[in-house]
């Protein structure tokens, strides 16, 4: 797995291609999340639309990422779930509500782009934030 790390604004967003599964790079995952939070990083979106693949480890270190984030008071969300894509398909068979309302799958950063290009304001552009509500 191939991970990259960007800023847009208070957001840190974590861009990961390639397949996320048990061993090295679920690994590389929670070492990036724990580093963006031990630099006091309070927003961060997990940008998923170039994973290939996603067994149920690479579910389980999203889960634990989440739990890292929103315990020191932050929040974290996936960004790029493609319907068409492996880790949709991985993430639509996962039955916990928890994780999956805690966690919103946002409209990807592309699909927001496209509009603005295309001249849609952008206020009405589809959002991609990571502002906690509660």
């Amino acid at each position: 797995m191939q991970i990259s790390e960007r800023h847009v604004g208070d957001v840190a967003i974590i861009d990961l291609s390639g397949r996320l599964v048990l061993g090295d790079s679920d690994d590389l995952l929670r070492d990036k999340v724990n580093s963006l939070v031990q630099q006091g990083e309070k927003h961060i979106l997990v940008n998923l639309g170039q994973v290939s693949y996603m067994d149920s480890s690479g579910i389980g270190e999203l889960v634990g990422c989440y739990t890292t984030v929103t315990r020191r008071g932050g929040a974290l969300k996936l960004v790029g779930l493609d319907p068409s894509s492996i880790a949709h398909k991985v993430l639509e068979g996962f039955s916990n509500p928890d994780f999956l309302q805690a966690v919103p799958l946002l409209a990807s950063w592309e699909r927001r782009e496209t509009a603005i290009s295309q001249g849609t304001e952008e206020e009405r552009a589809p959002a991609v934030g990571c502002k906690r509500v509660d």
